[in-house]
């Protein structure tokens, strides 16, 4: 059953059920997935599906802080390695690290 359970979970991330779903909304496109068929009684399908939905929600909030956090630590090592190597200076502006490190950031992406 909970290998079933954790099957549903999968199917609703493959069918792109978000955070912000509504089972009548969402029933339409998951109700004729064998994964969906696997588990055999509507209100536990029901419930798997508003725990999916809550958790979900958590999830993403913390993969965007994290994303945040990563990019603050890139710009802060970026600053860290200017102001080593002596390019930078507390009178510095964004338009002199543009002018720096603009092409070099550019490859990054």
């Amino acid at each position: 059953e909970e290998e079933a359970a954790a099957e549903f979970r999968v199917m609703l991330i493959d069918r792109g059920v978000t955070p912000f779903s509504r089972w009548d909304k969402e029933l339409p496109k998951i109700c004729f997935d064998d994964r969906y068929k696997a588990i055999p009684d509507q209100s536990k399908r029901r419930a798997l599906f508003d725990v999916f939905v809550r958790t979900r929600a958590d999830e993403i909030r913390k993969e965007k802080r994290a994303a945040l956090v990563e990019a603050r630590e890139g710009f802060k090592s970026l600053l860290e390695e200017a102001s080593t190597a002596g390019t930078v200076t507390a009178t510095s502006t964004s338009k002199d690290l543009e002018a720096i490190y603009g092409e070099e950031g550019s490859n990054d992406e």
